[in-house]
């Protein structure tokens, strides 16, 4: 009983220790969320009234651009862009 506790404790300092490294973490993520969100908009915007009010061939890029980045998962469009441009040394 007194070892399960002190374990417990152990984990409790080893949590308390961590939670500056963890907080910013979440600083990092939600900046990120915020920053990719708005990207996001400003590129899918103009895409979304380019099929709509767009000419034919403005209609059929935004298209042809949507379903090739809706159909691929996102897991590999992330591998994609971290190792593709590592080796274009950004």
């Amino acid at each position: 009983m007194i070892r399960r506790r002190r374990r417990s404790i152990e984990k409790l300092i080893l949590v308390w220790d961590s939670l500056p490294f963890l907080l910013k973490g979440t600083l990092v993520t939600l900046e990120l969320t915020f920053l990719l969100l708005a990207l996001g908009l400003l590129v899918g915007i103009p895409l979304a009234l380019g099929q709509v009010y767009g000419g034919k061939g403005v209609a059929i890029f935004s298209s042809i651009y949507e379903q090739i980045f809706r159909s691929i998962p996102a897991l590999v469009l992330l591998f994609l862009f971290f190792f593709g441009l590592s080796l274009l040394g950004l």
